[in-house]
């Protein structure tokens, strides 16, 4: 799999959903969540409000953070 590959259209907007859900679902807000993961505050920000496009790599850190399967963060299967 090439993990510097950009989300669909579709998988960003399932992405954005399932990042939303699960991050609420644990109670975390956007600060919390991006210091748990490395990332920044606007990272996740952005990625929840779907104006940034993460690649594959950074998708399937946040997965594996919530303990997902990559194709159920992004819709596919």
């Amino acid at each position: 799999m090439d993990y510097k590959k950009r989300l669909t259209e579709k998988q960003r907007e399932r992405f954005a959903f399932m990042l939303r859900y699960k991050r609420l679902e644990r109670d975390l807000t956007i600060t919390e969540l991006a210091n748990k993961l490395g990332y920044s505050t606007a990272s996740i920000s952005y990625w929840e409000n779907k104006k940034t496009n993460p690649n594959l790599y950074k998708v399937q850190d946040v997965a594996s953070f919530f303990g997902l399967p990559l194709n159920i963060m992004i819709g596919e299967g």
